[in-house]
């Protein structure tokens, strides 16, 4: 059996908590923050049109992934309709609000980060997500104290070989054994 080279961890639930208690923390507060930006909102409705909006397929008529703004948009044309004309302005300032927040609700557990720490020291590590900003995990992976764990490099992975994104994975290049660390990831449970 080949060494194992890679061990690629999903970031939401897996080292860090990221779910219902976490994501309506969001809701309560990001409606506070739309409620003085554009107009009142009630968690509920605001969740709701999140939680819609989270679940639909990333893709633009394009097919390409959705900016997270371009998702913000989604979110407040579902939340406000179109009661409200929405500026480039505005729905930077929502998305800024929101990514905020996110960066905010995410904690690790001491153990979590003792063992992504001991890995790091043996093996590349990577961290995969579908959370669609790329800058909000760095900063949340910095705020979690794991960013200088040797995991994450910003260099994504080909959507052929691991369909969440967007990904932070080590430098790993086509001639380095990308293919085969990830043939070769085992599932590490703390």
């Amino acid at each position: 059996m080949p060494a194992i080279e890679a061990v690629l961890f999903d970031y939401g639930n897996t080292i860090v908590q990221y779910d219902r208690p976490q994501i309506e923390w969001i809701h309560a507060r990001l409606s506070r923050a739309l409620s003085r930006l554009l107009a009142p909102v009630d968690p509920m409705v605001l969740g709701a049109a999140m939680d819609h909006v989270c679940v639909q397929p990333h893709l633009s008529p394009d097919l390409r992934e959705y900016t997270p703004c371009e998702q913000m948009e989604l979110v407040l044309r579902k939340t406000y309709g179109d009661s409200l004309p929405l500026t480039e302005e505005t729905i930077t300032a929502a998305n800024a609000a929101f990514q905020n927040l996110f960066v905010s609700s995410i904690r690790i557990e001491d153990e979590s980060v003792g063992v992504v720490r001991r890995l790091s020291r043996k093996v590349r590590l990577g961290l995969v997500s579908n959370y669609p900003c790329g800058d909000s995990l760095r900063r949340s992976l910095r705020s979690t104290g794991i960013a200088n764990c040797s995991i994450c490099s910003g260099v994504p992975l080909p959507s052929t070989l691991a369909p969440k994104s967007p990904v932070l994975a080590p430098q790993l290049s086509a001639n380095d054994g990308l293919t085969r660390a990830i043939s070769t990831t085992k599932v590490v449970r703390a």
